[in-house]
């Protein structure tokens, strides 16, 4: 019975990890002038292939109104601000000392031999998200934001609404209005 419950919870566990919103960090160039920065847009080409996939556009779209929603204006031609997108996912492991014992029949008799200590791999897709965003004229990047979540294959293909969900979470992070200099609190993610 002992062993039922730290198995369940452990499950529980795992599946709150997966469902878990992603790590989000973020960094600024200190020494960027944020109150002259009033447009933006996107760099090109848009994909590897040079076109827009699907969720190219939507990181676009969403993207778009994030940046409407502290003041930006989108600017196709020469805009003070240029975003760009970079995905990847990473098929990664963890090896962890197991909570239970595999062989369950031996519970309570004996143990195996000292020393050893069971362990579980823990196998999952790991995906990044960085939105970059650079200062057209200077060419440098001014701002970076990257969500770091784990899952497992379905990651690579989010709906529509779990990649807005990522970017709006990314973007709660940026502390900047267009026109002002002035880092602010966190704003709620824009809908």
């Amino acid at each position: 019975m002992h062993i039922v419950r730290r198995t369940v919870l452990l499950g529980i566990l795992i599946l709150g990890a997966c469902s878990s919103s992603p790590e989000v960090r973020t960094d600024y160039d200190r020494t960027a002038d944020f109150a002259r920065y009033r447009s933006f847009g996107f760099m090109q080409p848009a994909g590897a292939g040079g076109y827009a996939s699907l969720n190219t556009e939507r990181l676009r779209a969403e993207a778009r109104r994030q940046m409407e929603a502290r003041g930006y204006v989108y600017a196709a031609d020469n805009p003070d601000l240029l975003l760009n997108f970079d995905v990847k996912f990473e098929e990664r492991g963890d090896v962890l000392p197991s909570a239970a014992p595999p062989w369950p029949y031996r519970a309570g008799f004996y143990n195996g031999w000292a020393g050893y200590t069971p362990v579980t791999y823990d196998q999952y897709t790991q995906g990044t998200l960085a939105i970059d965003i650079v200062d057209r004229a200077r060419q440098a990047m001014v701002w970076q934001g990257v969500a770091v979540a784990r899952g497992d294959e379905r990651m690579r293909h989010p709906s529509e609404e779990r990649l807005s969900a990522v970017v709006a979470e990314v973007f709660a992070r940026y502390p900047f209005r267009a026109g002002s200099g002035v880092a602010q609190p966190p704003l709620r993610p824009a809908r």
